[in-house]
């Protein structure tokens, strides 16, 4: 497929792309850490999308200098600031503490994701200055914020973010939840129980801007369903409400509000281990080749296309005697995945600690399979079946 791409497409670098625009988002020239300063010097595109961002109305019928006078009066309200920095993410909040302690950061290798929610209300401001980019925050918000840091604040931010964090895990863990469901395991593991009033005010304020997680009636659901239709998310949602829920120990679930979180199964390890001393010897390609089955397992695929996995990462088999030695492996692993379909629990759990008719999933005929898995084998090779044969007096009649 590849070899279709037009050239013009192949020679694009797209990390030197990516940088290009994250350049434009900054001020371009010396950096300044006076706000109306920084005000000053923005172009009217952000400076419009600042004043429309802190309420200011119809900013393109008013004066760049009108504008910028009602933004240094609302960047100045507190309790504005509170508000802003009680639904930043985690590693939002910690790139703002790190700015507060020095003149500016260099930023040039980092994504503009990583600090777009607070460039956008103007917590902090990006500038391109001798070819490299460069955060701050303003000597002005970072007076407020010192007034604003209490005991009380903190209180309330750190319990903010710990929700924040179980949404996460629970959104990644389960695929989808209602404010019960979340009551139920938030207090089942944690010794400061919270009620549902509480959770719904402080989760709607989270959603009210844009999260890997979404509001579906009742139900808080993963960004995967985003683009699913309305009947599809109630259709999963009536799927699992009757089965238990799967709860790991406190420490175990708050990994899983990392979307990177990957756990090495004995199952996986086994795989692993397989493919290595067998199969291919790349440990880099086998790592990423053992998450990718992991991922299938999850989002219960097919199982051919757990097979496939492997000649997409270009690992074909010797043999059909190979390949038959290795699925058993991949079954095991596929029915000690833990999946949003049974809550967090195994196919193997559902069935022997519940009496679930969950159906365990077999190997297939690997004559059902594409031949395109299995390395070419010449005419006077060994044949693949593993008869000790040579091929063109075996397989190949």
């Amino acid at each position: 497929m590849s070899n279709n791409i037009p050239k013009f497409l192949k020679d694009i670098d797209m990390n030197k792309m990516l940088k290009q625009v994250w350049e434009s988002f900054a001020i371009q020239g010396e950096i300044t850490s006076s706000l109306p300063d920084i005000l000053k010097r923005l172009i009217q595109v952000d400076l419009h999308s600042l004043a429309r961002d802190h309420g200011i109305d119809q900013p393109d019928k008013k004066s760049d200098k009108e504008i910028i006078a009602r933004l240094l009066e609302l960047m100045a309200d507190s309790k504005k600031i509170e508000e802003i920095l009680m639904i930043a993410r985690p590693d939002e909040f910690d790139l703002f503490i790190e700015l507060l302690d020095v003149d500016f950061k260099d930023i040039d290798e980092m994504p503009y994701e990583s600090y777009a929610y607070l460039m956008e209300y103007g917590m902090v401001f990006s500038f391109y200055y001798r070819e490299r980019r460069y955060l701050l925050i303003s000597e002005e918000i970072k007076s407020i914020y010192r007034k604003i840091n209490t005991p009380l604040f903190n209180a309330h931010l750190e319990k903010y973010l710990l929700i924040y964090k179980y949404i996460k895990a629970l959104c990644n863990f389960y695929g989808a939840f209602d404010q019960e469901q979340f009551i139920d395991i938030y207090n089942s593991i944690n010794q400061d129980h919270l009620n549902i009033a509480g959770f719904k005010a402080i989760s709607d304020k989270l959603v009210s801007r844009p999260q890997s997680f979404f509001n579906h009636g009742q139900h808080i659901v993963e960004e995967y369903f985003l683009h699913a239709s309305y009947d599809e998310v109630d259709s999963f949602i009536e799927k699992i409400e009757d089965k238990p829920y799967y709860i790991p120990g406190k420490e175990e679930l708050l990994k899983k509000a990392d979307d990177f979180y990957f756990e090495m199964t004995p199952q996986l390890k086994v795989l692993r281990d397989y493919i290595i001393g067998n199969i291919c010897r790349d440990e880099k390609i086998i790592g990423s080749l053992i998450k990718d089955i992991e991922l299938l397992c999850f989002f219960e695929q097919p199982f051919h296309e757990v097979i496939y996995e492997f000649k997409r990462n270009d690992i074909l088999f010797e043999s059909t005697r190979q390949l038959n030695t290795l699925m058993p492996l991949i079954v095991d692993v596929y029915n000690n995945t833990r999946t949003w379909n049974n809550r967090g629990y195994t196919a193997n759990e559902m069935n022997e600690l519940f009496g679930e008719d969950t159906p365990l999933i077999k190997d297939m005929p690997i004559e059902q399979l594409d031949d395109a898995i299995f390395k070419k084998v010449g005419r006077n090779d060994p044949c693949p079946c593993g008869s000790g044969k040579k091929y063109k007096k075996c397989c190949s009649r």
